[in-house]
């Protein structure tokens, strides 16, 4: 999965940023900067529709509010234990997660 950065080199943290940008630049080139999914940074000049299908976006982009994270268990005591500890992650991170949730 890739991951917005930014766009015209204002730093993009919340979808609802990007969005706003996207909207006030319809039919306008936008410079969008974006991480692969293996952390490498990319930047592409892209020209968001006036008037995308129904349904559709200016970019034809789905934006996911959702982060991923990948455990792995890779040495043969991570892969013993990887069932009382894969629990015990899961469970850190949501409340990890939880605590970032501005309400």
């Amino acid at each position: 999965m890739s991951q917005i950065t930014g766009v015209n080199g204002e730093k993009i943290v919340f979808n609802l940023d990007f969005t706003s940008i996207v909207n006030k630049n319809k039919g306008k080139k936008i410079h969008l900067s974006w991480l692969d999914k293996n952390n490498k940074n990319h930047v592409s000049s892209i020209i968001p529709r006036i008037n995308p299908p129904k349904g559709q976006g200016a970019l034809g982009l789905v934006l996911s509010p959702y982060q991923t994270v990948e455990l792995s268990y890779n040495t043969p005591i991570q892969k013993i234990l990887s069932g009382i500890v894969h629990p015990l992650n899961i469970l850190f991170y949501s409340f990890q997660q939880l605590g970032n949730l501005s309400l």
